[in-house]
């Protein structure tokens, strides 16, 4: 079953590397070398798992993915009422046999299984699936951006591709590979409505599907994506409300605060009523669990919404800015320290060749894009630092926020250079 499940990957694979070359762009040189690292890494994380972590919950995931598998051979009808049961809510007899029970973890088993039923229960092969699916995701994303900025290219590679986190936990059998995957191709697809109008009704469908699942894996992620939502309707129609400059902060902040009203009724963890208790006993559990100087401390932080925007400053600062390097310092603090200020350096470096662009100053919406989207992208890093204190788990949490933020800062510096500032 590995066997005919790695030649069916294999042709998976000529499938789209065939439909690429008939797309082909500037950056489509790169396709297998880019696919290649793709797939070594999502063996790396089983790799890092088995001898750095020495356990994880990757192989606890990928494992209770094969017990629903064995119920799906055995017993389907038991496996399709699991499937489709509300969470918290899944039979007892099968739930007691599983060892995660966090609800986004068994939506994540859920899929897991589909995958496992493929590749007949090896763990090698599935996380080579789940690597595949996450590079054709983002792939269709760098190539909607690519459509409206052709000559863009560092821009789209080094942030996908390039910095280590987020090319590692996008990768292999962990909740960030298929979560990056919906969020990126959901993005693709507005990005293609917002520039060509016309989206086929599978895509759609597909995007609709991936963000409810999104919601389901990672709700913050979504929560992410709605709020990104209000400028993608700004974008759209700026030539049709002419507006003025001054109103491009206003309509905005509108439609966010509209955003805002609607998340307590797209996730349970976002209502107003608990969400800061969640993040507070989220807060105390991860930094309580942290070795001195591998969290961030956060004293005002009290339980109550005072507390939790007196700390959001220093959250974000000390997101940007930490891990303190120390001769115990492992090689992963290095990594993250040096990605934190090359992401810092190039977003203020990107804002000062935004401000200085004489284009820019003739269409200042682009400006107010630039600077609503990062803001967002910041804020939300914030609170995932106050939520997630600890060093570690941060920097895997916020991958799919900086990669975004990152690559908006250097596709502004590179289009900077190129002169190549759409009209679109």
């Amino acid at each position: 079953m590995e066997w005919l499940s790695s030649i069916l990957l294999l042709y998976f694979i000529f499938l789209h590397w065939s439909n690429n070359q008939k797309h082909s762009t500037s950056i489509s040189k790169y396709y297998p070398y880019l696919l290649i690292v793709k797939l070594l890494l999502g063996i790396a994380i089983g790799l890092l798992y088995s001898f750095y972590y020495r356990g994880g919950d990757t192989f606890g995931i990928f494992k209770d993915a094969n017990t629903l598998r064995e119920i799906a051979i055995n017993q389907p009808l038991d496996y399709l009422d699991y499937i489709f049961s509300k969470p918290y809510r899944y039979p007892e007899a099968i739930q007691s046999k599983l060892l995660q029970s966090n609800a986004s973890t068994a939506i994540f088993a859920i899929l897991l299984s589909f995958a496992s039923l493929l590749t007949g229960g090896n763990y090698w092969v599935t996380s080579l699936y789940l690597s595949f699916f996450s590079f054709i995701c983002i792939w269709r994303y760098l190539y909607s951006v690519y459509q409206i900025y052709p000559k863009l290219k560092y821009s789209l590679i080094i942030p996908f591709f390039l910095l280590p986190s987020f090319s590692l936990w996008s990768s292999g059998i962990v909740k960030e590979c298929l979560s990056m995957a919906f969020l990126f191709y959901t993005l693709s697809i507005c990005i293609d409505y917002l520039s060509h109008n016309t989206v086929k009704k599978r895509n759609w469908l597909l995007a609709v599907i991936f963000l409810f699942l999104l919601f389901q894996i990672k709700f913050y992620y979504g929560a992410l994506f709605i709020a990104l939502s209000p400028m993608m309707i700004v974008f759209k129609y700026r030539h049709q409300m002419r507006l003025k400059s001054w109103k491009w902060v206003l309509l905005p902040s509108f439609l966010i605060t509209l955003v805002i009203l609607t998340l307590p009724f797209l996730h349970h963890h976002l209502n107003y009523h608990q969400i800061v208790h969640t993040i507070y006993l989220n807060y105390q559990k991860l930094y309580s669990a942290s070795a001195e100087g591998h969290a961030i401390f956060l004293p005002l932080f009290d339980d109550s919404i005072n507390g939790l925007i007196q700390s959001l400053p220093t959250a974000i600062i000390k997101a940007f800015t930490s891990p303190k390097i120390t001769s115990e310092s492992s090689i992963f603090y290095v990594i993250i320290k040096i990605e934190n200020f090359l992401v810092l350096g190039c977003y203020l470096l990107s804002i000062y060749f935004l401000l200085k662009n004489d284009i820019i100053k003739k269409r200042l919406w682009l400006l107010w894009t630039f600077m609503y989207i990062s803001i967002i992208i910041i804020l939300f890093v914030g609170v995932l630092a106050i939520a997630s204190p600890n060093y570690g788990s941060l920097n895997r949490y916020k991958i799919g926020a900086v990669v975004l933020l990152f690559q908006l800062s250097l596709s502004s510096i590179e289009i900077h250079h190129t002169k190549n500032f759409s009209s679109r």
